[in-house]
């Protein structure tokens, strides 16, 4: 059981004479693996109920603060909190006791910053309010992919094919293997990006329906 461990999990320069069957036991996670994110996960929620934090209910990653102005959103070891400046520096200071914190602060005042990325969205303060703007990578990864660089889009959320349905349908051709991976590689990227962009939905919607068995005709229209 050893040496078949060894075998998988180690490299030649990890090994010095004597170590042929042995494995090593990991004091801490591997960054990358499901246990890393598990234990992490474990040690920052365990850190927020000491600053008197709990858990919520409809969601474990969001944290409420009884007595406090204060509202906590976590993603891995993205944190992001809203409420008052008070509340918001000192739990702030609670977890500099901890961790290696590196932070943002948005805010209406003249040292706050007015635009901050918040998992690669662009959150901007605004004298109207907040506005949220989506991780553009997102849409140049399918223009791209696409190879739609310079095209022009459409005016209506989706564009019905022109002509007959049945004669499109009766010479439709499946897509091979790799072009149907990648039909799904971008409906389920679009599908992502339409959650910060209304204006995708009933497209996304359209083109989650033919991941199954993608067709050239429903790559056309995903176009």
């Amino acid at each position: 059981k050893d040496s078949v461990a060894a075998s998988l999990f180690g490299s030649p320069e990890d090994q010095e004479e004597g170590d042929e069957d042995k494995v090593g036991l990991l004091n801490v996670s591997l960054y990358g693996t499901q246990d890393a994110a598990g234990n992490w996960d474990y040690e920052i929620q365990g850190t927020l109920r000491e600053c008197g934090g709990i858990k919520g209910r409809g969601h474990p990653c969001v944290c409420i603060f009884p007595g406090r102005d204060l509202k906590v959103c976590r993603h891995g070891d993205d944190i992001v909190m809203s409420g008052s400046r008070k509340d918001t520096e000192w739990l702030t200071k609670e977890l500099e006791k901890k961790y290696d914190v590196r932070k943002q602060r948005l805010g209406k005042k003249k040292e706050d910053d007015k635009e901050v990325k918040i998992l690669n969205r662009t959150v901007r303060m605004l004298d109207e309010g907040i506005s949220i703007e989506a991780d553009v990578r997102h849409a140049e990864a399918i223009v791209e992919a696409m190879g739609l660089q310079g095209a022009n889009g459409v005016s209506t959320p989706w564009e019905e094919d022109r002509g007959d349905r049945q004669e499109h349908q009766s010479e439709d051709m499946l897509l091979g293997p790799a072009e149907a991976k990648q039909y799904r590689a971008i409906a389920a990227r679009i599908n992502y990006l339409a959650s910060d962009r209304p204006d995708l939905k009933y497209a996304a919607f359209r083109c989650s329906q033919e991941m199954s068995n993608p067709t050239e005709n429903h790559w056309k229209r995903m176009k």
